[in-house]
């Protein structure tokens, strides 16, 4: 896997306007979370940023074209998941493109909660020797994107990102797809996405506004650059700011 090198990283993206936005469930749609506005609500205002956040990705290096990130924040409860499952839909839109989100938070995954799915074989399985690739790589309910959940819960997670087979999985993967979006754990409690990021074309760090403080992002930071990581930028997520109506009537 050749790693994208390019250090320029992409603006702050904000991809959580508090704006009293009515969402309507389809009843094609059940199992789905009501979290995924880009599904629901691809028109709307969240949703926007999320196209922002993609465009932000598509322009850092047209050279040597980032396709295979990891989303990880600094502690739990970010939004990490939300937001690696909101991006991998928006990534969709393009009509043509295959897109692979794989949820490589191995003990405690919530990609296939998100999304309705079971969770009988994933991931760890496929690394434990357990299942095959297409056991684990699963079409989802939106086209274009297919899912590889986390399976069960390994005794050596971290071992297991950083081996040999993951490396080869995701290298095959980037032959058959567009784009890779990978979510990994928080990276301050656990060493998982600095063992898995120093493999892919870089890492983009989520941070809930009001509660991820700045000296905690400085050590998210450092524990990937240590790593070899390729931090390529930031996502603050819960963001509450003030929207003019006009801008409502327009889109």
């Amino acid at each position: 896997m050749e790693k994208n090198n390019n250090t320029d990283r992409i603006s702050l993206s904000k991809v959580k306007v508090t704006a009293n936005e009515k969402v309507i469930v389809p009843n094609s749609a059940l199992g789905i979370d009501n979290n995924i506005v880009t599904y629901y609500q691809p028109k709307g205002v969240v949703a926007e940023q999320y196209r922002t956040l993609r465009t932000n990705i598509k322009r850092i290096n047209k050279e040597n074209p980032v396709k295979c990130i990891i989303m990880t924040s600094s502690i739990h409860n970010e939004g990490k998941s939300t937001t690696s499952v909101n991006l991998a839909v928006a990534m969709t839109y393009e009509l043509d493109k295959k897109i692979l989100l794989i949820d490589a938070d191995l003990r405690k995954g919530r990609v296939h909660e998100l999304f309705g799915l079971g969770n009988l074989k994933g991931l760890s399985n496929y690394l434990e020797g357990e299942a095959t690739e297409n056991d684990i790589v699963r079409k989802s309910p939106i086209n274009g994107l297919d899912i590889v959940t986390c399976g069960f819960v390994p005794e050596s997670p971290s071992e297991l990102l950083g081996s040999k087979k993951m490396i080869d999985f995701l290298w095959e993967m980037e032959q058959k797809y567009d784009f890779i979006i990978i979510d990994t754990p928080p990276i301050i409690p656990l060493t998982d996405a600095a063992v898995l990021g120093a493999s892919v074309d870089g890492v983009l760090i989520v941070a809930q506004a009001g509660r991820t403080k700045r000296e905690v992002i400085h050590q998210s930071e450092l524990l990937l650059t240590q790593a070899g990581c390729n931090i390529l930028g930031y996502v603050l997520t819960n963001v509450e700011y003030y929207i003019p109506s006009y801008y409502y009537r327009y889109v």
